[in-house]
């Protein structure tokens, strides 16, 4: 039998802040303070070495790699970038956020598991011919008496520390995808002379169906076959916006909570094997919050993967204007005109956008590959329930079936502008120059390998998939061989 004892239980708190347990026996025994507690830990802190050593060991750390961050130039900036452009891209960074988050959650769990146990309890209990010892031993039973150890599967609290840390990323994903969105916006406004600047359009209810068959803000002068590339972009740009996209997550999340609830209580999954109350209801409080960032996050991304097929699909159904300055840039005007090149510059514009949205799909996949961890008899005696696996499946499912369907939509657009390409070739065949050039169009972009036309072993979501299982995977024989020896 594993030993539970009371000094293993508070080795952590007992290795950083020495004194805390001699601190508390002196205010019990003495006369009653207010703030007693605070009294305690406060007191505890300033005094010990070990808390502080971290502390400065920790901040030296992050300002040696915030400074290195600083000197490096980014490629994506002009001119590398300014210091505050850099020092922003260093607090938008994942490893800034797991540098920076990770410790401050170990840590803070590792103190709250062991600011309440059941020793320190101990204190205030008394002698067992006191009258009020039972009243006093059932204070005990809302104490935290869950033990803190990370590889003996008895305690809850890696699990949560893991739950936590999966909180945290969800968040950040959703500020970093919302970040690259918009650096990756003003990249394509330059690179192909679109206006980023959108024009202030009051809130109607008709932003809920944003994103899916209507695309212009107003209707062109032009045929109904061709639109402008800018209004095009800020028809985008439009769905783009938090309010639009806050209405359609909030719609989907509400329809998925209800049916996460029906799930949940069709098949209600096991208790936690946490000890006392206090674990018990702290361990509830994580596991909603976590899930609630993960299927925020899962249905952020999915939006935005959305968002951009529906952008591909109009590209196949109409001719796009691009304006002079884009056609110049080409380097092929002469001896192609600005409709037979059009279709050459969607390819090359939705490769590009595509490069930054299909990564997306490695954010909710990385924050469930955590819940799952999180759950691993690695820890404590986790189970899994039907409910528990439907809906992270269907969460998982949701996320990569959009990122196949944006590629499929990108292929589609491709081989309907080769046959476009082809049928202009046959069309210009007396001219020698134009034959040549879209020879040369075309052979680029059947080798085309950015963004969305990457082949298929190269897409995000392949590698999404196939490394959180193969992570497991290797747990889960880690796990199996840990039992056998």
């Amino acid at each position: 039998m594993r030993d539970l004892s009371q000094t293993k239980q508070n080795w952590f708190r007992d290795w950083l802040f020495p004194k805390w347990g001699q601190e508390e026996w002196n205010l019990n025994n003495a006369t009653k303070l207010k703030f007693q507690d605070w009294l305690v830990a406060s007191r505890v802190i300033w005094s010990s070495p070990i808390f502080w050593l971290l502390v400065s060991g920790g901040l030296a750390l992050l300002i040696i790699a915030t400074w290195i961050s600083l000197t490096i130039a980014s490629p994506t900036l002009p001119g590398g970038g300014t210091t505050p452009q850099r020092l922003r891209r260093v607090f938008a960074s994942t490893t800034f956020c797991l540098v920076c988050g990770v410790p401050v959650i170990v840590l803070s769990l590792a103190l709250f598991a062991q600011y309440k146990s059941s020793d320190i309890a101990q204190y205030k209990l008394g002698s067992p011919a006191a009258s009020d010892y039972l009243a006093k031993l059932g204070v005990i039973a809302h104490v935290a008496q869950e033990p803190l150890a990370f590889f003996s599967g008895i305690s809850i609290w890696p699990s949560e520390m893991l739950r936590l840390i999966a909180l945290m990323l969800a968040i950040h994903f959703m500020i970093k995808a919302g970040i690259d969105l918009r650096a990756n916006e003003r990249e394509l406004g330059e690179r192909f002379s679109l206006d980023p600047l959108l024009p202030k359009t009051a809130f109607r209810w008709q932003h809920l169906g944003l994103g899916l068959e209507q695309w212009r803000t107003k209707r062109s002068d032009q045929s109904a076959q061709e639109f402008s590339a800018q209004e095009a972009w800020h028809g985008y740009l439009c769905r783009n916006k938090f309010r639009p996209r806050f209405i359609r997550i909030t719609v989907l999340f509400v329809l998925y909570l209800l049916f996460s609830f029906i799930i949940y209580k069709l098949f209600p999954p096991a208790p936690a094997p946490a000890r006392g109350e206090l674990a018990f209801s702290f361990d509830k409080l994580v596991i909603f919050l976590a899930a609630i960032g993960m299927i925020i996050l899962s249905f952020y991304v999915v939006d935005a993967i959305q968002l951009n097929s529906n952008f591909i699909r109009m590209f196949a159904r109409e001719v796009t204007k691009w304006g002079d300055a884009v056609v110049e840039k080409s380097y092929r005007s002469p001896p192609l005109t600005e409709e037979e090149l059009s279709a050459y510059n969607e390819i090359f514009f939705v490769a590009q956008r595509t490069q930054v949205v299909g990564r997306l799909i490695w954010y909710p996949l990385i924050v469930l590959s955590l819940m799952i961890v999180a759950r691993l008899s690695f820890f404590d005696n986790w189970s899994w329930s039907p409910g528990l696996l439907t809906i992270y499946g269907i969460n998982a499912c949701w996320a990569v079936g959009s990122a196949i369907l944006l590629r499929r939509a990108a292929e589609q657009l491709r081989e309907a502008t080769l046959n476009n390409l082809q049928l202009s070739r046959v069309r210009g065949r007396a001219i020698e120059d134009k034959r040549t050039t879209f020879d040369e169009l075309i052979t680029e972009i059947r080798n085309l390998k950015t963004g969305a036309f990457a082949p298929l072993t190269e897409q995000p979501f392949i590698r999404a998939v196939l490394f959180p299982g193969g992570a497991l995977g290797l747990l889960a024989v880690g796990q199996r061989l840990l039992d056998i020896f």
